[in-house]
């Protein structure tokens, strides 16, 4: 995660980065980590990543 953290400090939307963020989040299954990551977005970055969160919001739900 913390080379991740590096990538965004150069550059704040890198969508890759983000999603890969947001999976790593859902790694073992817990929605409220994943809900936490997404809620300290930026508005912009969250707008990135929105429909990446939407769908691991409903297989998290789903399981």
């Amino acid at each position: 995660m913390n080379i991740y953290k590096q990538v965004l400090q150069d550059d704040h939307q890198q969508h890759p980065t983000l999603r890969a963020m947001l999976e790593l989040t859902d790694s073992d299954g817990n929605y409220a980590r994943s809900h936490q990551f997404y809620n300290v977005l930026t508005r912009q970055q969250q707008a990135l990543v929105a429909e990446d969160f939407t769908l691991l919001q409903s297989q998290q739900l789903r399981a």
